[in-house]
């Protein structure tokens, strides 16, 4: 094998026809390998620095100089659903991707235990819309009846309001279609199952709110897409409460909070099943004032963080109190001193680092915004 990890398929190391390695004739493994359909491959390329096995030819064409690498990745079972997926070691445990509860994190000792069936379905739906939503999750053995928690009581009604939503992100635009895999995309809207899945679809259709198309499609997929009206109905309102499921964060802009928004307020607002809001990942031409404001109003609750002493945060928190929107103050060790007098008294979330803040700040809401939700 090659430092790079890739096996040529003619090389001095495989005299005999690389079919005796891949288990299938020549021109077989060729046509799975460029597939990407062969289990452990990552990918397959054509290089022009050697020469192909004669069998080949035939489905090379002109392309006679050319030959076929393969290059393989090792895969374990995803510890909550059990596809076999890639995954990265770090320092504390794996990186897995899978096909359906997304990229997330694992500890070491919970890929030696058996995750809990009766915690799987949540575990993987905290997972997936994590990973949708570019926060990650961080799953170990004492976090997951808290993480599995927070996705036990979604409502049918939220189920289909999430289906809806799901599909409009895919297609992001009207006239846009997207395709739908009922056997990897349940998670991304609490389903237990494909089947599940398919009736919400099923009942937005027949209200009108979506469609479905396999007109110029060579595969033969069903392809859907939000109807005018479905596109009307996930229009951001302004209900009373705000919306059910979305979280601002008023904070300092320092670059030095970047990675504490990043590893700390942004993973544990996902993991709790809400969706995150911060002004600065929306660069806007209209006035940020008014930007934050509407934001404010569009959120279910508002997490401020006074570390820096903005005075541009206490105002967005008092708006986010006269709406009557729950407030939940945050502050870094040490700086609490500097809090004014009249916000002192009020419980913070006072947190050393942005690993010590994600967990506190996902403790707060469990128990002060999902009782209410």
């Amino acid at each position: 094998m090659t430092p790079s990890g890739v096996w040529p398929l003619t090389s001095p190391r495989f005299p005999r026809p690389a079919a005796s390695w891949l288990g299938l004739p020549l021109p077989a493994a060729f046509a799975q390998a460029s597939r990407g359909s062969f289990d452990g491959i990552r990918n397959s390329t054509i290089r022009n620095d050697s020469i192909a096995h004669p069998d080949l030819q035939p489905h090379l064409c002109s392309l006679n100089r050319y030959s076929l690498e393969v290059s393989l990745t090792i895969k374990t079972p995803c510890p909550i659903c059990g596809l076999n997926v890639p995954f990265k070691s770090t320092s504390s445990g794996k990186t897995l991707n899978c096909g359906r509860c997304g990229e997330y994190h694992v500890s070491e000792e919970l890929l030696v235990i058996s995750i809990p069936l009766e915690l799987r379905p949540y575990l993987s739906a905290a997972a997936r819309q994590g990973s949708d939503n570019s926060a990650p999750i961080l799953l170990n053995q004492s976090n997951l009846e808290d993480i599995a928690a927070n996705h036990r009581s979604v409502t049918t009604s939220r189920k289909v309001d999430k289906v809806l939503h799901y599909i409009a992100a895919k297609c992001r635009q009207p006239g846009v279609l997207t395709g739908i895999d009922f056997d990897l995309d349940y998670p991304a809207a609490n389903c237990r199952d494909g089947a599940e899945l398919l009736a919400y679809v099923e009942y937005l259709i027949e209200r009108g709110l979506l469609k479905k198309s396999t007109a110029g499609n060579l595969s033969n997929v069903t392809m859907y897409s939000p109807t005018i009206a479905g596109w009307q109905a996930i229009e951001p309102s302004l209900p009373i409460g705000g919306e059910p499921d979305r979280c601002f964060v008023a904070m300092w802009f320092a670059d030095e909070m970047d990675d504490v928004y990043e590893l700390g307020f942004r993973p544990a607002i996902v993991e709790c099943g809400f969706k995150v809001y911060r002004i600065k990942e929306d660069p806007t031409n209209k006035g940020i004032a008014d930007k934050v404001l509407s934001e404010i109003r569009r959120a279910r609750f508002v997490v401020c963080d006074f570390t820096g002493e903005r005075t541009s945060v206490y105002y967005e928190a008092g708006f986010a109190h006269g709406l009557g929107r729950e407030v939940i103050g945050c502050c870094r060790e040490g700086a609490v001193s500097n809090l004014t007098f009249d916000t002192r008294h009020l419980g913070h979330v006072v947190w050393k680092d942005a690993a010590d803040l994600r967990q506190k700040l996902a403790d707060s809401i469990r128990a002060n915004i999902i009782p209410k939700r």
